[in-house]
């Protein structure tokens, strides 16, 4: 396999897990928002509001875990031992 197809599958690889991530979190994202907007709006503005947190954490998780994922890669990459 040559690199340029080998830096493309780490791509990959890292975006879907970055993504997957990202999921996991938004589920208790979204429990907790909801919660917290409830003592303080009422509906339909809560949830709204819950659901634009939600989003925004996820994203924020899914790059804080692309980054980390592309700096270990790196590593990897200039490690002298690595095969």
């Amino acid at each position: 396999m040559n690199v340029a197809a080998e830096r493309n599958d780490d791509r990959v690889a890292r975006r879907a897990t970055a993504v997957g991530v990202g999921l996991l979190v938004l589920m208790p994202a979204w429990l907790v928002a909801v919660r917290v907007t409830a003592l303080l709006w009422s509906p339909p503005a809560g949830p709204t509001v819950a659901l634009l947190i939600t989003i925004a954490t996820c994203v924020v998780v899914a790059s804080a875990m692309n980054r980390r994922l592309r700096r270990a890669n790196q590593r990897r990459a200039d490690d002298p031992r690595a095969g």
